[in-house]
């Protein structure tokens, strides 16, 4: 049997394993949520929604730009990548990119040119 090994794939770009990844999981509750009279809390999720910082050190600059390219002016992205409700699965949603950092961090003697990068993927 083949080892399972994580994919991180956004818009069919395969990307190395990111430097920094987590993932944050919030419940989208409806308006009827909140306190009654008596006290009592009540919570109706609608929803839930994960929010996936990705962030690398270093991508050589073909890299950085096939991932940039991938991402801009577009509303909607398919992405795969780990989740931690689906052990030794590979994720795939739909999700939105806000602000994206693009930071050149390295400059070699051969003219190769190396890119931090960060953004989120928020699921819609």
């Amino acid at each position: 049997m083949a080892k399972w090994r994580p994919i991180f794939k956004i818009e069919g770009v395969v990307v190395p394993i990111p430097d920094e990844y987590s993932q944050s999981i919030e419940d989208l509750s409806s308006e009827d949520t909140g306190r009654t009279l008596d006290g009592k809390f009540h919570k109706d999720v609608i929803a839930i929604k994960s929010t996936v910082p990705f962030s690398w050190s270093k991508l050589e600059w073909s890299v950085a730009a096939k991932l940039a390219n991938a991402i801009d002016g577009k509303s909607v992205l398919n992405v795969s990548y780990i989740d931690v409700r689906n052990p030794y699965t590979n994720t795939s949603k739909e999700i939105y990119v806000g602000k994206r950092d693009f930071t050149p961090v390295q400059f070699d003697d051969d003219g190769k040119v190396y890119w931090s990068v960060a953004f989120s993927e928020i699921e819609i």
